[in-house]
């Protein structure tokens, strides 16, 4: 999938403002993640709506975001709980 100007400076911006993953503290494998699908246009480049993970913490089996929603959003509300406020917000509105 060829990715816009726009997801791209936005995916550089989490990179340069959380830097590690953001569960484990891991420099390897960094990816940025959209915690509201990106098919949502009105959310798709909004900083708050990003989260630097490792691969593993991004779509690995186990505890990661796309593999258990239930378990990635659980921890959002007790590590990120600013930002998990946020999300809720904006879900209300979509």
């Amino acid at each position: 999938m060829k990715q816009s100007k726009q997801y791209i400076n936005w995916a550089k911006r989490i990179k340069e403002r959380d830097k590690v993953c953001q569960i484990c503290k891991g420099s390897g494998r960094l990816q940025a993640h959209h915690i509201i699908p990106r098919g949502y246009k009105l959310t798709r480049h909004e900083e708050l709506n990003g989260i630097l993970l490792c691969y593993p913490h991004h779509k690995g089996p186990y505890k990661s975001a796309h593999q258990n929603a239930v378990w990635f959003n659980k921890w959002l509300n007790e590590n990120k709980p600013e930002v998990y406020k946020y999300i809720l917000n904006l879900c209300r509105n979509l």
